[in-house]
């Protein structure tokens, strides 16, 4: 009932007014921004029709719903661009209007600006932000640069030298010094990419096996023939490295013999 009497009033306030323009009011604010430490100055002009009075009320209500949604929008947008903020803020104000059938309100808009302080500690952010992103993209170019010299370049001695050179043919006598060290070989065996160890022999792994429940006697017994193996098969340079194998001998306190296994002595050589 006392939403239609206030609405009579001012329809006859306005019918009797001889003014035609438009009743405004305005009010300031601080508008959230992208940074947390930094604000927009806002003010919001609120157009009311023609011989209109507002009472405080209904300004209260139009200024909380309108901050509400200039906040809403103001919060997505950086300090530095004001004017990207203010176009923002004014088309949300046009399309989302007032929710309060009371309110008689015509259109609002906002004026955007940013202060000294809170525009340099949004150019002092974004400063550091860039600084960071350059830092952070030069250490990824150090890594990478890094990968390619020991994937690439170290792993192959003959490309570590060319490296080393660098085009300074001055270089050239501590090249030859260097390589007789052995250096860029130790250093291409450092950074080379290891080969991988080949899948195990199935013989060879039962003779490993096979070894490994023997005692001394048994080994020696066994080195004896495979002497004469290596020899049937023509591989001399195998049979004279059983030469040089240090076995271990039998214990001395087992009673039986080496000839006690075939019968026969071993061969003079495992003696």
């Amino acid at each position: 009932m006392n939403g239609a009497v206030g609405r009579l009033r001012n329809y006859l306030r306005r019918l009797l007014s001889s003014r035609s323009d438009p009743v405004m009011t305005t009010f300031r604010v601080r508008l959230p921004s992208a940074l947390a430490e930094a604000q927009f100055e806002a003010t919001i002009t609120m157009m009311w029709p023609p011989g209109i009075v507002i009472d405080q009320r209904q300004q209260a209500i139009a200024e909380r719903q309108l901050l509400e949604v200039a906040r809403s929008i103001a919060r997505n947008y950086s300090v530095l661009d004001p004017d990207e903020t203010r176009a923002a803020v004014n088309l949300a104000l046009e399309d989302r209007g007032l929710r309060d059938a009371d309110l008689e309100l015509v259109m609002a808009s906002a004026k955007i600006e940013v202060g000294p302080d809170d525009r340099r500690i949004a150019e002092e952010r974004e400063g550091l932000r860039r600084q960071t992103a350059l830092v952070r993209e030069a250490r990824l170019e150090e890594v990478e640069q890094l990968r390619v010299l020991a994937d690439q370049i170290l792993a192959t001695p003959t490309v570590a030298r060319l490296w080393w050179l660098e085009g300074k043919p001055g270089k050239l006598e501590d090249l030859v010094a260097k390589s007789k060290e052995g250096m860029f070989e130790k250093v291409a065996e450092l950074f080379g990419v290891p080969t991988e160890r080949p899948a195990a022999d199935p013989i060879a792994e039962l003779i490993r096996l096979f070894l490994q429940g023997l005692d001394a006697r048994f080994r020696e017994q066994l080195i004896s023939q495979l002497r004469f193996v290596f020899t049937s098969y023509e591989c001399s340079d195998l049979a004279e490295r059983l030469d040089d194998y240090q076995h271990p001998r039998a214990c001395p306190a087992h009673d039986a013999s080496p000839a006690d296994i075939d019968g026969h002595a071993p061969h003079p050589g495992l003696a």
